[in-house]
């Protein structure tokens, strides 16, 4: 089964429900299901699958436009969300489970 025990899975997470980010009559179900639709994920769906396959670390990347990615305390902040909620998706550590930004360098040992 490819994938499966991987040291690291890259997957994209597009939408996350954040409150503060949409509309009161959004909801969880409503945000996943119009991100399926368009052929995404959200950091729930990317966690599932990284548990499924016995991943050891997680690594989100590919997030909506609305948010920045920046190194502003308002975008940190939203990408600690988003790891938070992936981690309790996923019941994963704090170390196995992080937001990307651009250029990031991710060191990977060997298995000598």
């Amino acid at each position: 089964n490819l994938g499966e025990n991987a040291d690291v899975l890259v997957h994209e997470a597009t939408n996350s429900y954040i409150e503060f980010f949409e509309k009161k009559e959004a909801s969880a179900k409503l945000l996943e299901r119009d991100t399926i639709r368009h052929g995404h994920s959200t950091p729930e769906m990317a966690a599932q699958f990284a548990r499924a396959i016995g991943a050891k670390k997680l690594v989100l990347t590919h997030f909506s436009a609305r948010y920045k990615g920046d190194a502003q305390f308002d975008s940190i902040s939203v990408m600690t969300i988003i790891e938070k909620i992936a981690l309790k998706a996923a019941d994963m550590r704090d170390d196995q489970v992080v937001a990307a930004w651009d250029f990031m360098s991710l060191p990977i040992s060997s298995h000598d």
